[in-house]
Formats: C-alpha cells, sequence, structure tokens
C-alpha cells in the first residue's frame, strides 16, 4: 500500500497491489485504483501472502512492482507497507 503523505496522510493517493490481476499482456499488475505497477511479468503461484498469487524476485529478476510518481513535491513523504516472504533476513526497497 502507497501513502503520499503532506503533513498527513491523503487516502485519495492511496492504493493496494495484491498481485492479483494483470493486464491482458500481463506486463504489469493492476491496483486497487486501477494503478498500474511494472514487472506483472514476474506474477508467481509459488507462494503468497493472501489470494493466490505474488511476485517472485531472483538474482536475474531483482527489481519487484514498481510505482513510478510524477510531480513528487520536496517535504512530500510517502509510507510503504510491504509483505515479504524471504528464507534469510536480506531485502530493501529502493526509492529514488
Amino acid at each position: 500500500m502507497l501513502k503520499r503523505e503532506h503533513n498527513k496522510l491523503l487516502s485519495k493517493n492511496s492504493f493496494i497491489c495484491d498481485a492479483e490481476t494483470l493486464t491482458d499482456d500481463k506486463s504489469k499488475f493492476i491496483a486497487s485504483d486501477n494503478t498500474l505497477l511494472e514487472f506483472g511479468n514476474l506474477q508467481s503461484s509459488e507462494k503468497s501472502h493472501s489470494g493466490k498469487y505474488s511476485i517472485k524476485l531472483t538474482k536475474d529478476n531483482i527489481w519487484g512492482m514498481t510505482f513510478r510518481l510524477n510531480d513528487v513535491k520536496k517535504g512530500e513523504k510517502f509510507k510503504l507497507n510491504i509483505w515479504r516472504y524471504s528464507s534469510e533476513d536480506k531485502g530493501f526497497i529502493v526509492a529514488s
């Protein structure tokens, strides 16, 4: 779940992506508000938190769901809630 903050959480800028729904060409995930996230081709039924699917990252596929923010303003904050499965205690979020 991504929430854009500017003094308080703005629910109108929130969405949830559960990895269940893909575009017709299977290239992107479709979030709760129809936001598109990249790397839908990595959808996997091997493990899931809830539902049937997740995204599987490997040494060859290191980037997960990707959402590009436009018009970010200085001082804005973002809150991300992410579930992950790992047999190792490793992982990170990249934001730039």
